[in-house]
C-alpha cells in the first residue's frame, strides 16, 4: 500500500487514500511536474500473480485497458487518462480528478426521487454510456458510486470501469490457463448473466434500470423482493413492499423500467438507444403505447368455468339497455359483483348490437391472452425443470447427457441463457474426456463450438492449441500410414486462426503435393516394368519419397527390377523357357544387357498399390527349368545366396 506523502512514478505526490478492495486503492496525489501542483486521481492496481506468466499477462492487459480508457476520455463526462505507468512490479492509472460527490450521497434509503428527476437522471447516464458502448466498452460496473455529479455543471460524471479491475482479477493457474478470481460488478447492479461471466451490451443497461428504481422507491437493491416464479423484481405498488415504498408510477416509465430490468436479457432493451429514444419521448409529454399485465387484467375478467360468459365490472356500461336487447340476470346466490352475461344470442341479435360484437372479439382476445400466459407459464416450468437437472448433471460430471438434456431447451425458453452457461461448461469437460483418450480431433471439434462470450472460451481456447499440436502429430502417422484423406480430414480441424494451424495448413498442401509425385513415379514404375524395361523401372521407384507407406508400394518393383537386371546374358532361354516365351521376343534393357520379358501372366502384372507383389525367385539354369508352378517356391532364397544372381552390385 503507498504511503501518504509519498512520490511514485517521479512527479506523483499522494497525499490522500479515497478508498480500494481486493483490485487495488485510490489516492488523490499532487503532479509536482505542473506549475500549480495539479491535483489528479491515482489507482495502483494488483494483478495476482500465481503463474510466472501472470506479469506478463497483466501487463499486456494493463496497456490495453489504457489505451481504452484513454479513448473515453474523450467524453466530457468520463475522466481524462493523464498517464499510466509501471514501478516496482505494481501498475498505476492517473486520471482527471472530478471535483463534487458521487451519486450515494443523493440515493440514500429512504430518499425518493421524483419521476421528472427520475427520467432526467437516467437520461443523463444513459447519454454517457451510448458513447461508451459506441467504443465497443461494457462499463460492468455502473452503480451510484461510480457516477459523481460534477460541482461546476451537475452533470453526472462516470467513472471507474469494471474493465480495469480485470488486470487484478486474471490470474494464471499452474497449468498455464487463464481465469477470472472473481466475476466483475457488484451485488444488486449486476445481472444473472453477468455473475456467469458473460456481459452484454444490455447488462449496463440493467444496472441503469436498478438506479431508476432505487430512485423513486428509495430502495437500495438488496431490499427490492423477487417473484420466486421468475426471478423478476417487485418493485412497483405493491403489498410484498413496505408502505413507505409503495410508489405510484406512470404506467409508460414503469414499463420502460420493468423492461430494463428484465431478468433474461434477450427481453430487456438491447441499445441504449432505443431507452433514450422513448425516454426523451416520455420527456416531451408524447404518449408511448405500452400496455402492462395489469392492464389486460383490468379490462376484463374471465369466467373460469366456460369461455362463454364474461364479467362486467361496476362501471361498465349497462348491457341490459343496449339495443333493446333484454339479458339475463344472475341467479340469487350465484355471488360476484358483477352481471354474467351469455354469448349466445341469436345471430339477428348480434348483428344489431355493435357493443355485444366488441365484447366477444374482447373475449376472444382475452381468451387469447390466457391461453398464451398459460402455455408459457408450463414451458418455463420445463425449462427451469430442465435446468436443474443439467446442474446437477454438470456437478456430477456427467457431461455427454449433460449436453444431452442442454440441447432440448428451445431460443425462447425461459431459462435458455442459464441453461448454455451449464452446456459450455458441460462441452468443455466433455472434450478433455476426449483429450485424455487420445480422441484429439473430436476434442477439438467439441471445444470449437465453445462461444467467444462464454466464461469458458479462454479456458477452451488454451485447450484447443494444445490438443491441435497432439491432432497434427496423429494426422501425420496416417499420413505416412498411407491414409492421406483420413490424414487432411484430421488436419483441417485445427483452426486456422492459431500458429499451428497455419502449419497445418502448410502441411497439408506438402503432403497433397509429395503424394501426387509418388503416385506419378509409382505408376510410371508399373508400367516400366511391365513393359520390361527394367532400368527405367527402378529409376522410377527410387524416385519415390521416404513415406513407409510408398516404399512398401515400391519394394517389389524395385527388387524384380535389379533382380532383373543382373542378369547374365546366357540365362536368357532358360527365363525365356520359364516365362513361357520364345527367344525371338528377348529385348535389350537400358543397360544393354539381354534378359528374358516378363509375360502377362507374371506376378508384377496383377500387382496393384494396395497389395505388394510377390518376388520373383532367381531362375536356376541346370538342370534346365522344369514347368514355372513347380519352380515357385514358398520362400525363394535371397540374391545373396544364389550363384548365378549374385555377381554384380546387388552383392
Amino acid at each position: 500500500m503507498v504511503m501518504l506523502g509519498m512520490k511514485i512514478g517521479g512527479r506523483y505526490n499522494v497525499f490522500k487514500h479515497l478508498g480500494g478492495g481486493g483490485f487495488g486503492q485510490t489516492y488523490l496525489a499532487e503532479d509536482w511536474h505542473l506549475p500549480d501542483h495539479q491535483v489528479c486521481v491515482v489507482k495502483q492496481l494488483k494483478p495476482q500473480a500465481t503463474h510466472p506468466d501472470s506479469w506478463k499477462l497483466a501487463r499486456e492487459l494493463f496497456d490495453r485497458e489504457a489505451k481504452v480508457l484513454h479513448q473515453l476520455g474523450k467524453h466530457d463526462r468520463i475522466p481524462q487518462l493523464l498517464a499510466h505507468f509501471e514501478e516496482e512490479q505494481e501498475f498505476y492509472l492517473v486520471e482527471e480528478f472530478i471535483d463534487g460527490h458521487d451519486l450515494s450521497q443523493e440515493m440514500t434509503p429512504g430518499r425518493k426521487f421524483t419521476q421528472e428527476q427520475t427520467i432526467a437522471l437516467l437520461v443523463s447516464i444513459l447519454e454517457t454510456l451510448s458513447f461508451v458502448h459506441q467504443q465497443g466498452v461494457i462499463h460492468r460496473d455502473i452503480k451510484p458510486s461510480n457516477l459523481i455529479r460534477r460541482k461546476q455543471d451537475n452533470q453526472v460524471v462516470m467513472i471507474d470501469f469494471g474493465a480495469v479491475k480485470q488486470i487484478g482479477a486474471q490470474t494464471i493457474n499452474p497449468s498455464g490457463q487463464t481465469s477470472m478470481t472473481v466475476a466483475i460488478g457488484s451485488p444488486g447492479y449486476m445481472p444473472n448473466e453477468q455473475y456467469g461471466g458473460k456481459p452484454r451490451y444490455c447488462s449496463d443497461i440493467y444496472a441503469v434500470g436498478i438506479i431508476g428504481i432505487q430512485a423513486l422507491t428509495g430502495l437500495p437493491p438488496n431490499c427490492l423482493p423477487e417473484d420466486p416464479t421468475n426471478s423478476e423484481i417487485i418493485w412497483r405498488d405493491s403489498e410484498v413492499l413496505p408502505p413507505e415504498a409503495r410508489v405510484p408510477v406512470g404506467s409508460v416509465l414503469a414499463g420502460i423500467l420493468d423492461k430494463m430490468v428484465r431478468y433474461d436479457y434477450r427481453q430487456r432493451y438491447q441499445t441504449v438507444t432505443e431507452v433514450l429514444q422513448e425516454l426523451r419521448s416520455l420527456q416531451s409529454g408524447e404518449t408511448l403505447p405500452l400496455a402492462t399485465p395489469a392492464a389486460v387484467a383490468r379490462t376484463a375478467t374471465l369466467n373460469s368455468a366456460s369461455l362463454q360468459t364474461v364479467s362486467f365490472s361496476p362501471g361498465m356500461p349497462n348491457p341490459d339497455t343496449v339495443s333493446g336487447l333484454k339479458l339475463p340476470t344472475p341467479a340469487p346466490g350465484s355471488g360476484g359483483g358483477g352481471t354474467q352475461v351469455a354469448l349466445v344470442p341469436p345471430l339477428s341479435k348480434l348483428r344489431r348490437s355493435p357493443l355485444l360484437l366488441g365484447l366477444s372479439a374482447l373475449l376472444l382476445v382475452s381468451g387469447s391472452v390466457t391461453a398464451y400466459f398459460y402455455t408459457r407459464w408450463q414451458s418455463d416450468q420445463r425449462s427451469q425443470a430442465i435446468l436443474e437437472r443439467v446442474r446437477n448433471l454438470s456437478i456430477a460430471g456427467n457431461s455427454q447427457e449433460c449436453i444431452n438434456q442442454a440441447k432440448t431447451v428451445s431460443k425462447d425458453a425461459r431459462f435458455f441463457g442459464d441453461i448454455q452457461i451449464l452446456l459450455q461448461g458441460c462441452a468443455l469437460a466433455q472434450a478433455k474426456s476426449l483429450a485424455k483418450k487420445g480422441n484429439f480431433k473430436q476434442a477439438v471439434t467439441e471445444a470449437g463450438r465453445i462461444p467467444q462470450s462464454s466464461a469458458t472460451y479462454p479456458e477452451a481456447q488454451t485447450q484447443i492449441a494444445e490438443w491441435s499440436e497432439q491432432l497434427l502429430k496423429q494426422a501425420t502417422e496416417q499420413y505416412r500410414k498411407g491414409q492421406l484423406d483420413v490424414a487432411i480430414a484430421s488436419a483441417k480441424v485445427i483452426p486456422a486462426h492459431l500458429a499451428i494451424g497455419k502449419t497445418a495448413q502448410m502441411t497439408i498442401a506438402q503432403w497433397q503435393k509429395s503424394w501426387a509425385a509418388d503416385e506419378k513415379h509409382f505408376k510410371a514404375a508399373q508400367a516400366a516394368l511391365a513393359g520390361n524395361h527394367w532400368q527405367s523401372a527402378l529409376e522410377e521407384a527410387e524416385k519415390i519419397s521416404d513415406n513407409p507407406a510408398w516404399q512398401q508400394k515400391a519394394a517389389p518393383i524395385i527388387q524384380t527390377a535389379r533382380a532383373q537386371l543382373n542378369q547374365p546374358a546366357s540365362v536368357a532361354p532358360a527365363i525365356a523357357n520359364i516365362t513361357g516365351n520364345s527367344p525371338s521376343t528377348t529385348t535389350s534393357s537400358a543397360s544393354s544387357n539381354p534378359v528374358a520379358p516378363v509375360s502377362s501372366s507374371s506376378a508384377v502384372q496383377t500387382y496393384v498399390p494396395s497389395a505388394p507383389a510377390p518376388s520373383i525367385p532367381a531362375p536356376v539354369v541346370n538342370p534346365p527349368a522344369p514347368p514355372v508352378q513347380t519352380q515357385v517356391a514358398p520362400d525363394p532364397p535371397s540374391p545373396a545366396d544364389d550363384p548365378v544372381v549374385c555377381g554384380g552390385s546387388a552383392c
